[in-house]
């Protein structure tokens, strides 16, 4: 593949950050951070720089983007109902992840709010995580008539699923 000047550069200059890290890691005691295959790694940085500038994969998601684009705001639930909205987080394919969210009356009022450190999972695991949580306190608080809000769809699809009884 031929490669423009430009594009070497930021592939050199990623690198060289990477290494830059790696060294200051090892130097000040903190080796945690360093991959086993640093070479595999910078392959893989390397990789996403490429598909990040490619100017077809941009048009191309960008259409894909602007299709499923949906606003997403809070709505507020039935009267005498309570919300719940979660969000779970985490930090690439299999990493440390977070969830949290927050229970309020049908008027906006703020009733509580959570947020957990949920370990090394993936997003869509903390995403349920969320909702789990949130769904306890909001049985402790004696909420009977509950509105839950949350911005994966992939989660919405396997709370609204039916089930013949055997769990995937």
């Amino acid at each position: 593949q031929s490669w423009s000047v430009d594009l070497a550069d930021t592939v050199r200059s990623c690198h060289m950050v990477y290494i830059w890290k790696w060294r200051c890691a090892k130097l000040f005691g903190s080796p945690g951070g360093i991959p086993v295959n640093k070479g595999g790694f910078l392959v893989c940085k390397t990789q996403e720089i490429i598909h990040a500038l490619d100017k077809e994969t941009q048009a191309h998601e960008a259409t894909t983007a602007a299709g499923a684009l949906q606003g997403i705001k809070w709505n507020p639930p039935p009267r005498g109902w309570r919300a719940l909205n979660t969000d779970g987080a985490a930090k690439e394919t299999l990493g440390l992840a977070g969830a949290g969210g927050v229970l309020r009356n049908d008027e906006g009022g703020w009733l509580l709010g959570f947020s957990e450190k949920l370990g090394c999972c993936t997003a869509i695991k903390a995403e349920i995580r969320a909702v789990l949580r949130g769904l306890q306190l909001a049985r402790e608080l004696g909420t009977t008539k509950l509105w839950v809000q949350v911005d994966s769809q992939a989660v919405v699809s396997m709370l609204t699923a039916t089930y013949n009884g055997n769990l995937p």
